[in-house]
């Protein structure tokens, strides 16, 4: 039935019949927004002192925050557990022999500058990534 005032004739006399409330349309129901959350953006470490500070050492190629810049070996894990970067120090199966700690036994051992492919070269040694240690 339509929502318009309808003429009808009763007994002869014209009535005027107003729309009952079921006569009237119920408007669609409006459709509930839906929330858009933003993601969130992957932290930024501006080194692995940062990452183990926010406590998320180790990181994976893949993990958010993750870089090849904090990831020193190249090995897919960065800021491997102790301060290491999966580095053997040098130590290899072949040539255990030759095994240098830091570049304070490198200078001891009167080997510095130790360059890449030296017995006991490690890249923990070289900072700067250059191929010479303890420079």
């Amino acid at each position: 039935m339509s929502a318009t005032v309808e003429a009808r004739k009763l007994s002869g006399a014209l009535a005027t019949v107003s729309p009952t409330p079921d006569d009237t349309p119920t408007p669609p129901p409006s459709p509930t927004p839906k929330k858009i959350s933003k993601p969130k953006p992957a932290p930024y470490y501006k080194n692995c002192d940062a990452v183990r500070a926010a406590d998320d050492a180790p990181l994976f190629e893949g993990d958010p925050g993750y870089r090849p810049e904090l990831d020193r070996d190249g090995d897919g894990e960065a800021c491997e557990p102790g301060g290491g970067n999966g580095d053997l120090g040098g130590y290899d199966d072949t040539n255990g022999d030759v095994y240098y700690a830091n570049c304070t036994a490198v200078r001891a051992a009167g080997a510095a500058p130790i360059r890449r492919g030296d017995p006991g070269y490690s890249r923990k040694l070289d900072r700067d990534g250059d191929g010479i240690g303890c420079e």
